[in-house]
């Protein structure tokens, strides 16, 4: 859709692509073209329902991913540097998700609506199908003693015994 994917996004995006997922290789480049052009699909599709995805929505989804793997927002930019991808590689891959996520929940926000007297509803449901079954169960603690020193034989026996105990 006249949005070019040039040869260098390519290679970055398999960079990532081989951090996070460890693929390589041809596979990893086939990978990265094919998210490209989705994500670049995904943010047309952005722009034409009016959505915008500020620098701070990038910014906080960066930081939390930082976070979840125990780095701050610079010691993730510098790892992805010392392998050769850009941070702003991944800053473009998050800011699509989460402008196709804004997309997402705008189109189901409008064709599911549910009541919150229907949830109720479908709970007590729930509740009264739950209550109509009942199951008891008994728990017993069983020990067998074997002396350290005991015979292969007697150990087998032993095991026997437990299993039968069940």
């Amino acid at each position: 859709n006249s949005e070019p994917i040039t040869s260098y996004d390519i290679n970055q995006r398999a960079g990532l692509l081989r951090l996070t997922t460890g693929r390589g290789g041809a596979a990893a480049q086939r990978a990265a073209m094919e998210e490209l052009i989705d994500e670049q699909l995904k943010m047309q599709e952005a722009s034409r329902a009016g959505i915008r995805v500020s620098k701070a929505e990038v910014d906080e989804a960066y930081s939390s991913l930082a976070r979840r793997v125990k780095l701050s927002p610079s010691q993730l930019g510098q790892a992805l540097r010392q392998a050769g991808v850009r941070p702003e590689t991944l800053r473009d891959r998050l800011e699509a998700e989460i402008g196709w996520g804004q997309i997402l929940r705008a189109r189901f926000r409008q064709e599911v609506r549910i009541a919150e007297s229907d949830v109720l509803a479908a709970l007590r449901k729930k509740d009264d199908e739950d209550t109509s079954k009942s199951m008891e169960y008994r728990l017993q603690s069983v020990i067998f003693v074997i002396p350290a020193k005991s015979s292969s034989a007697l150990k087998s026996q032993r095991r026997r015994d437990a299993e039968r105990a069940e």
